[in-house]
């Protein structure tokens, strides 16, 4: 298996995640999914990420070493949210034993499920964004419309 698809709909409260192969065939099982992130850890991750190495010393550093013990605490947090029942656990082993290039897709209507930070996933052997690739994508995208091209066609080159 090269690519493992997650899918999430709505349930109440939170959602349902469930695991697929590329054709979008249903894996393992249903597991509930509520996202846990508030606003103040999406700032304390766009300010460890955008602002904490212009200057890296002073208070800074405090609330830094606060933002890497969350970051390990979320990165395991979502790991287990999906992948700790057994079935859908082999189903990852799977994937990682797999060739390369290997993706974990996670597909969804939700911007907020879009906005979580899945590239921190973590399980015993460590960082899975170090084995596997993770990719976002619309569930459902929109169809594009095909716009006419008239002859003659003019570019600008800058």
């Amino acid at each position: 298996m090269k690519d493992l698809r997650i899918l999430f709909t709505p349930a109440d409260p939170g959602y349902l995640a469930h695991l697929a192969d590329a054709e979008g065939n249903r894996l393992g099982v249903e597991v509930p999914f509520t996202p846990f992130l508030d606003e103040s850890d999406y700032d304390d991750l766009r300010w460890y990420l955008e602002e904490y190495m212009d200057l890296p010393d002073g208070g800074a550093v405090v609330r830094a070493q606060r933002i890497e013990r969350n970051l390990d605490r979320w990165g395991l947090r979502l790991h287990d949210a999906l992948f700790t029942a057994p079935e859908n656990r082999a189903l990852l082993k799977e994937l990682l034993a797999g060739p390369e290039p290997r993706e974990l897709t996670l597909a969804t209507q939700d911007p907020d499920l879009l906005r979580l930070p899945w590239e921190l996933m973590v399980d015993d052997a460590g960082s899975l964004a170090q084995r596997v690739s993770v990719r976002r994508q619309l569930e459902t995208p929109e169809k594009t419309t095909p716009r006419p091209a008239e002859l003659p066609l003019r570019m600008l080159y800058i």
